[in-house]
């Protein structure tokens, strides 16, 4: 017990008794670290490791021995870290050489733990690599993206890394250097890729992978991506009359302005240059072609290659010279060559005899109205080009078996068919849709809609309330007929009826046979 003053005690005043403070912290030595782990690399260990949650808790210790057993106190090694993080790096040991390593705790009063140990770690050298470069396209046109890709393998087995950072390079005509145009990370195969670049001239590449304790560094090989310039080129006319022009332009991307695009033409001893022409500031070009040449020349148009792009060559295209446009009263070769056409695509063109006459007239108006071209009856370039380019055969709306008929009254033409296949078009002028009055009826002129067939003929001129008749095939109650008529126009103008002309009756009468399906609709 404590001694108490006699002054005190002689004052009657009661004294508390002060003991001494009790120690701050426990008698027990300081927890270790739990969960040390070890990484081995190139000339190095890295340590990591869990700081136990001890309120009297002041720090680590980290010390290193040769060989594989472990420091049993602080003194017994190298100490190589001191301080309170949860891991350190430790470096400049020699590869191949087994080292041991332990983690001490200490409190504040400077006492220890028990070591944390990790013994018989071997620093090992980074791993040896190669980077292989491959490019997805080594010429392509402006505008079209290209990929670079490679692979990162251990040089010695072969093995794929993944997981591991890339760097991409390119280099430009006129560059000095490489320039680091990105970083991705390999794969689980070992492979990266960067897409979607889209170099607007011609570029060398190579990758390389960065060095780090574990995988060593590498550079892949150069690959080289060549961009041929885009040449965007419209003709003003395919096909031409004799003397009038057709205009050759283009445009090419990347701009160009200042450098030459040639005009080749084919001969029979292959391309020939035929007219050159500079780029304006913009990039363009243009031709006027004008000949009194018949027949069809083939042209191409062609871009050197200079330091920044490879050549560019467009397709092949072709400017045709005809004589000139056929009208009725024509003849001639060309009128021919036209008639043969017609004929060739079904189209009631008559005799084949090289005359621009009525039936050639009628079979050109059937023509341009399946083709949704003016309807001129004469045969001028626009439609002298859709008439040699491709043209198909109209597409059919019914099929079944035997012969049949269609009329389009939208189109205003007729199709004789059999065996699933047009055989004869035919122009038409139908039901007008205006109001008239006959014998003081109020009638409508529409040609109805449906499936029908043919019921009876007359073989001959019909003399009807409304008109003449020749050689009517009737297919509709009411009187409605497929007829030949004087005057066929290029539009609906009839009371009903289905009119053709007089020659094209004559051809056809015989095939319109009593019950011949007939299939009246609009487009």
């Amino acid at each position: 017990m404590a001694r108490v003053s006699a002054s005190l005690l002689a004052a009657g005043i009661a004294a508390a008794v002060v003991l001494p403070a009790a120690p701050a912290y426990a008698a027990a030595p300081p927890t270790p670290v739990t969960g040390l782990a070890a990484h081995p690399a190139d000339s190095q260990v890295t340590l990591a490791w869990t700081n136990p949650a001890d309120p009297d808790f002041a720090g680590v210790t980290v010390v290193q021995k040769e060989g594989a057993v472990a420091p049993a106190a602080v003194a017994d090694g190298v100490t190589r870290y001191t301080g309170t993080a949860t891991s350190t790096i430790v470096t400049g040991l020699t590869n191949g050489t087994t080292y041991s390593f332990s983690v001490f705790t200490r409190n504040t009063e400077g006492a220890y733990s028990d070591p944390a140990t990790k013994p018989e770690v071997v620093p090992v050298p980074a791993l040896l690599t190669k980077l292989t470069a491959t490019v997805s396209a080594g010429l392509v046109t402006y505008g079209t993206p290209v990929t670079i890709s490679a692979k990162l393998t251990r040089t010695d087995t072969g093995t794929a890394i993944g997981n591991q950072p890339v760097d991409f390079y390119r280099k430009q005509p006129g560059e000095s250097a490489y320039t680091k145009i990105g970083r991705l990370v390999t794969n689980a195969d070992g492979v990266v890729s960067h897409r979607r670049l889209s170099p607007d001239r011609n570029a060398q590449w190579y990758v390389a992978h960065p060095a780090n304790p574990y995988v060593g560094p590498s550079q892949s090989n150069t690959v080289t991506s060549l961009v041929r310039p885009r040449l965007a080129t419209s003709v003003s006319r395919w096909v031409v009359e004799q003397g009038v022009t057709s205009r050759v332009a283009v445009t090419v991307l990347p701009p160009h302005p200042g450098h030459a695009v040639m005009m080749q033409i084919a001969t029979a001893d292959g391309w020939k240059d035929f007219a050159g022409r500079r780029l304006s500031a913009t990039s363009t070009a243009t031709w006027d072609l004008t000949s009194f040449t018949l027949g069809k020349r083939t042209f191409r148009l062609v871009k050197a290659a200079d330091h920044d792009n490879a050549a560019g060559v467009t397709t092949a295209f072709s400017v045709t010279v005809v004589r000139r446009t056929l009208r009725s009263g024509m003849s001639g070769n060309d009128v021919l060559t036209v008639q043969k056409r017609l004929a060739a695509l079904h189209y009631d063109v008559g005799t084949v005899n090289g005359f621009f006459g009525y039936d050639t007239v009628h079979a050109t108006y059937a023509f341009q109205k399946v083709q949704g071209l003016p309807r001129t009856g004469y045969v001028d370039a626009r439609t002298y080009d859709r008439l040699f380019r491709g043209t198909s055969v109209p597409r059919l709306r019914y099929s079944h078996g035997g012969a049949w008929v269609e009329a389009d009254l939208t189109k205003q033409v007729l199709y004789y068919v059999r065996g699933g296949a047009v055989q004869r078009i035919l122009d038409i002028s139908s039901g007008s849709g205006e109001v008239f009055y006959v014998e003081g009826d109020r009638e409508v002129a529409n040609t109805p809609t449906g499936n029908f067939s043919v019921m009876r003929k007359i073989d001959g001129w019909r003399i009807s309330r409304l008109g003449s008749l020749w050689r009517p095939a009737y297919f509709a109650n009411g009187g409605f007929a497929i007829h030949g008529a004087p005057s066929v126009p290029t539009y609906p103008a009839s009371h009903g009826c289905i009119r053709i002309t007089i020659p094209s009756m004559n051809r056809l009468y015989s095939s319109l046979t009593i019950g011949l399906p007939v299939h009246v609709y609009r487009t």
